[in-house]
């Protein structure tokens, strides 16, 4: 079968595809590539953005430079696709300041502010290059007591709207010369910001589940802002403020007014209901049940509105393939490679603006 048949297969399948994730570099994220991704079914990007020094750059021989991330985010997004990067603590040439500036930075410098991190602190593997500059006393790796005290001010200064999807590389420690060796990493300095009654809250350390399953009925609409890589970016979410946890949320972005975009009115990148996995075509009902109660729908419909003040006649979605029969029900149709809906009656726009 092509991967059109196959696709079409799985919008209708019992275990359908509803995410698809590559890697990349920041400069081979653009016109060249990502119209091959959109047609795979793509609908995030990781990009090695490793951090923003150009000398640390040079120094480890990265072929990217600051600009291309920008350019990287900026592409990706204006097409719909969710954004994680990821960055290496204690590079050569890097120090817990530096790397806490470019943290910094990243989280709230508009031409970059991605929606996903993973976070990894170098580790000195034998025969490597690395390690024969740390053999020739070159180079040492941040400690772990160096690692948890850095992630931990980090965490203090997450934005809400950002998930931290990984901390550390799982490598084995007989496998490292050098680096952080304590396997659970995160879980110290969780303890950490504990010992100050502090606690992380980027989006993951929120989620329903992990740390309190309130009632849906304790739960508010959240209207959240911010300018990211060309565009306005807004994070609806259902939030219990009383626990800070969050049961479902939409990442919608605002196409920058006279700037060319692939795609010529807001877009959904990214809907999600959180909490315990509810089966296709079963209703949602038990006590940490928040999916199929209506949320995701509410969100889209918030999503509709803030298009429609803004002027919008017209909602895009990146939909993975085994979602795509969930937005027609919302009265989306194709307009490959992404999903449309018309915000007046009686209308179906084409893909052209």
């Amino acid at each position: 079968a092509s991967l059109t048949e196959a696709q079409h297969r799985n919008e209708t399948a019992r275990r359908r595809l509803v995410g698809l994730t590559v890697e990349t570099r920041p400069d081979w994220c653009d016109d060249r590539i990502l119209p091959t991704l959109l047609d795979a079914g793509v609908t995030r990007v990781e990009i090695g953005v490793e951090c923003l020094r150009p000398e640390v750059l040079e120094r480890t021989g990265r072929a990217h430079g600051v600009e291309d991330v920008a350019r990287a985010t900026r592409a990706a997004r204006s097409q719909g696709l969710k954004v994680a990067y990821h960055l290496m603590l204690g590079l050569p040439g890097a120090t817990p300041a530096t790397d806490l500036e470019d943290f910094v930075r990243i989280t709230r410098d508009p031409a970059f502010v991605p929606d996903m991190l993973k976070i990894y602190p170098t580790l000195v593997v034998p025969m490597t290059r690395l390690h024969a500059e740390w053999e020739r006393g070159e180079y040492t790796p941040y400690d772990t007591e160096t690692a948890v005290t850095l992630l931990a001010e980090m965490k203090r200064r997450m934005p809400p709207w950002v998930r931290i999807q990984r901390i550390q590389r799982d490598i084995p420690a007989r496998n490292l010369a050098a680096g952080v060796r304590a396997s659970n990493l995160r879980e110290r300095v969780r303890d950490r910001l504990r010992e100050t009654g502090e606690y992380c809250r980027c989006l993951r350390c929120r989620e329903v589940g992990r740390r309190a399953t309130p009632p849906i009925s304790e739960f508010v609409l959240i209207r959240q802002g911010y300018r990211s890589a060309g565009g306005v970016e807004l994070f609806l979410s259902w939030e219990a403020p009383r626990d800070d946890v969050v049961a479902g949320f939409l990442r919608l972005r605002i196409p920058e007014e006279g700037a060319e975009n692939p795609v010529p009115a807001p877009i959904i990148r990214e809907l999600k209901v959180l909490g315990a996995e509810v089966p296709v075509g079963r209703p949602g009902g038990g006590p940490s049940d928040y999916q199929h109660r209506g949320l995701g729908r509410a969100l889209v419909e918030a999503a509709e509105e803030e298009a429609r003040g803004r002027g919008f006649d017209r909602l895009y979605v990146l939909s993975a393939v085994g979602t795509r029969r969930y937005y027609e029900r919302l009265g989306f149709v194709r307009a490959d490679p992404h999903m449309v809906k018309s915000l007046f009656a009686g209308r179906n726009p084409s893909r052209e603006p």
